[in-house]
Protein backbone atom coordinates (compact mmCIF):
# COMPACT_ATOMS: atom_id res chain seq x y z
CA UNK A 1 0.00 0.00 0.00
CA UNK A 2 1.40 3.35 -0.96
CA UNK A 3 -0.09 5.37 2.10
CA UNK A 4 2.37 5.55 5.12
CA UNK A 5 0.13 4.82 7.88
CA UNK A 6 1.31 5.38 11.36
CA UNK A 7 -0.46 5.66 15.29
CA UNK A 8 -2.78 8.46 15.23
CA UNK A 9 -3.45 8.86 11.52
CA UNK A 10 -7.02 9.75 10.86
CA UNK A 11 -8.21 7.36 7.60
CA UNK A 12 -11.44 7.18 6.31
CA UNK A 13 -12.55 3.45 5.37
CA UNK A 14 -15.01 2.25 3.62
CA UNK A 15 -17.00 -0.26 5.96
CA UNK A 16 -18.42 -3.48 5.03
CA UNK A 17 -22.40 -4.71 5.14
CA UNK A 18 -23.43 -8.77 5.86
CA UNK A 19 -20.90 -11.65 4.25
CA UNK A 20 -18.16 -9.16 3.01
CA UNK A 21 -20.62 -7.13 0.76
CA UNK A 22 -19.86 -3.50 0.41
CA UNK A 23 -22.10 -1.32 1.99
CA UNK A 24 -20.83 1.61 0.57
CA UNK A 25 -20.67 3.59 3.94
CA UNK A 26 -17.49 5.66 4.45
CA UNK A 27 -16.65 6.31 8.07
CA UNK A 28 -13.08 8.21 9.92
CA UNK A 29 -11.24 6.02 11.76
CA UNK A 30 -7.64 6.47 13.85
CA UNK A 31 -4.86 4.40 13.31
CA UNK A 32 -4.02 2.39 16.29
CA UNK A 33 -1.31 0.07 14.98
CA UNK A 34 2.47 0.83 13.93
CA UNK A 35 3.98 1.68 10.50
CA UNK A 36 6.14 -2.14 11.28
CA UNK A 37 2.54 -4.01 11.75
CA UNK A 38 1.37 -2.78 8.45
CA UNK A 39 4.45 -3.72 6.53
CA UNK A 40 4.04 -7.69 7.59
CA UNK A 41 0.37 -7.79 7.82
CA UNK A 42 -2.63 -6.44 5.49
CA UNK A 43 -4.88 -5.44 7.55
CA UNK A 44 -5.48 -1.88 10.26
CA UNK A 45 -6.45 -2.17 13.56
CA UNK A 46 -8.53 1.43 14.00
CA UNK A 47 -10.50 3.16 16.40
CA UNK A 48 -13.81 4.61 15.46
CA UNK A 49 -14.43 8.75 15.10
CA UNK A 50 -18.03 10.04 15.89
CA UNK A 51 -19.27 13.23 15.87
CA UNK A 52 -21.65 12.38 18.36
CA UNK A 53 -19.84 14.69 21.31
CA UNK A 54 -22.04 12.65 23.89
CA UNK A 55 -19.55 9.64 23.59
CA UNK A 56 -16.93 12.28 24.94
CA UNK A 57 -18.15 11.40 28.63
CA UNK A 58 -17.96 7.48 28.40
CA UNK A 59 -15.17 5.21 29.56
CA UNK A 60 -12.00 5.23 26.98
CA UNK A 61 -13.61 8.05 24.52
CA UNK A 62 -10.89 10.78 23.60
CA UNK A 63 -12.12 14.29 22.21
CA UNK A 64 -10.14 15.24 19.70
CA UNK A 65 -8.36 18.56 20.59
CA UNK A 66 -7.82 20.26 17.06
CA UNK A 67 -10.23 17.67 14.87
CA UNK A 68 -9.99 20.58 11.95
CA UNK A 69 -6.36 20.33 11.79
CA UNK A 70 -6.13 16.21 11.38
CA UNK A 71 -9.00 16.71 8.62
CA UNK A 72 -12.41 16.35 9.69
CA UNK A 73 -15.39 18.80 9.72
CA UNK A 74 -16.95 18.47 12.34
CA UNK A 75 -15.96 18.25 16.65
CA UNK A 76 -15.22 14.93 17.00
CA UNK A 77 -14.38 11.86 19.82
CA UNK A 78 -12.78 8.68 18.67
CA UNK A 79 -14.67 5.91 20.66
CA UNK A 80 -12.96 2.89 22.15
CA UNK A 81 -14.59 0.66 19.63
CA UNK A 82 -11.92 -0.85 17.69
CA UNK A 83 -12.60 -2.21 14.00
CA UNK A 84 -9.84 -4.09 12.09
CA UNK A 85 -10.14 -3.45 8.59
CA UNK A 86 -8.13 -4.46 5.67
CA UNK A 87 -5.53 -1.82 4.19
CA UNK A 88 -7.23 -1.90 0.58
CA UNK A 89 -10.44 -0.74 2.75
CA UNK A 90 -8.78 2.93 3.29
CA UNK A 91 -10.39 5.44 1.32
CA UNK A 92 -7.01 8.35 2.05
CA UNK A 93 -5.50 9.61 5.17
CA UNK A 94 -7.12 12.97 6.32
CA UNK A 95 -4.71 14.10 8.78
CA UNK A 96 -2.97 13.33 12.25
CA UNK A 97 -4.37 13.82 15.69
CA UNK A 98 -2.35 16.82 17.78
CA UNK A 99 0.57 15.92 20.68
CA UNK A 100 -1.98 16.19 23.08
CA UNK A 101 -5.02 13.99 21.78
CA UNK A 102 -2.23 11.91 20.69
CA UNK A 103 -1.02 11.32 24.73
CA UNK A 104 -4.87 10.87 26.07
CA UNK A 105 -5.52 8.01 22.92
CA UNK A 106 -2.54 6.38 24.71
CA UNK A 107 -4.00 6.54 28.13
CA UNK A 108 -7.19 5.74 27.61
CA UNK A 109 -6.04 2.46 25.87
CA UNK A 110 -3.75 1.75 28.70
CA UNK A 111 -6.81 2.04 30.96
CA UNK A 112 -8.78 -0.02 28.57
CA UNK A 113 -5.81 -3.03 28.07
CA UNK A 114 -3.82 -3.21 31.05
CA UNK A 115 -1.31 -5.96 29.65
CA UNK A 116 2.23 -4.57 31.07
CA UNK A 117 3.08 -4.40 34.55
Amino acid sequence: MALRLEVGTVVWITEFGFAGAPGGKTAPGVVLTSHRYHQERPDVIVARVTTQMHHAAGFGAVLIQDWAGCGLDKPSVIKPFLMTVQQSQILRTAGKVDASTLVELKKAFKAIFPLSA
